[in-house]
């Protein structure tokens, strides 16, 4: 029988976060690695009604722990073990820990049994032990480089691939019809060499292309808005200004705000239930 290294750390947290169009676990990850304000976590997820539930804790804390187990996956909707809404209760690394499933909105704490007792209280929902028949095992998540910069240089390696390819088509089409083979495969090898040296010179213009920096960085707001649970509303450059707006969660706090830059204006849609954050056309 395979041992399971049932471990909980002190550092887990527990919520559920829309996640739009993208990718449900790179929302979650994207959540935890904020609210645990690190790059590496270990997390489980599972999706319902269009959010992500998961659990993380810091992948530091695993050190010890490489094939570690929790219980605490049965608070994840359409996992083992899983009752509903209440309160699933573990022991973690240094006492207890629970995670509470109310509606669709997930709450975590740890602590001595007393507190995590009043934590649960405070919730209104019924307790479950945990079962480590239940245990599901964490999985580190790290989101490696960054993929706008992946595919930028994909992009151009390939076509720069293309451009060798073709040459070497002209190369070889010119080539078999040729009388002459040795003279035209002089010609032809100076010919492709300086084609080569002049699709290097076009490709380092056109990474640095004023376009392609504003691509860029319309890419990156619509990479935060989403991340966010939120929606783009509009993005424009009018002759090399931009602007844009895009819709929040009332729940984004400041400081992720601040990534998207500045000379921004902020209000409440209290309407809508929304924030509105936007970077306004420049007044001429």
């Amino acid at each position: 029988m395979r041992y399971l290294d049932v471990f909980t750390p002190d550092s887990i947290i527990a919520a559920s976060v829309p996640f739009g169009n993208e990718d449900p676990r790179e929302a979650a990850y994207n959540n935890a690695a904020y609210a645990l304000d690190r790059d590496d976590v270990h997390i489980l997820a599972s999706v319902e009604n269009k959010k992500v539930f998961y659990i993380a804790a810091a992948s530091e804390d695993f050190a010890a722990h490489l094939n570690a187990v929790t219980p605490l996956a049965a608070a994840l909707p359409g996992m083992k073990g899983h009752q509903g809404d209440g309160a699933y209760l573990a022991i973690s690394e240094s006492g207890y820990a629970v995670v509470v499933r109310k509606g669709d909105e997930l709450y975590s704490y740890v602590g001595d049994r007393q507190s995590v007792d009043a934590f649960i209280a405070s919730h209104d929902v019924p307790t479950f032990s945990a079962n480590d028949a239940a245990a599901l095992p964490w999985e580190g998540f790290r989101i490696g480089g960054i993929k706008r910069a992946e595919r930028v240089a994909r992009t151009t390696l390939l076509l720069g691939a293309g451009l060798a390819l073709l040459s070497f088509l002209i190369w070889f089409g010119v080539s078999v019809w040729s009388n002459n083979i040795d003279a035209d495969l002089e010609r032809i090898r100076e010919e492709n060499s300086a084609a080569l040296n002049q699709a290097v010179v076009k490709l380092r213009v056109i990474s640095g292309q004023p376009v392609l920096q504003d691509i860029y960085e319309m890419q990156r707001i619509i990479a935060l808005t989403t991340n966010a649970g939120g929606l783009p509303n509009y993005f424009k450059i009018d002759k090399g200004e931009k602007s844009w707006k895009v819709e929040l969660p009332t729940f984004v706090l400041n400081d992720y705000i601040e990534q998207f830059g500045k000379n921004l204006t902020l209000k409440r849609d209290t309407e809508k239930n929304i924030l509105i954050v936007e970077l306004p056309a420049k007044t001429k």
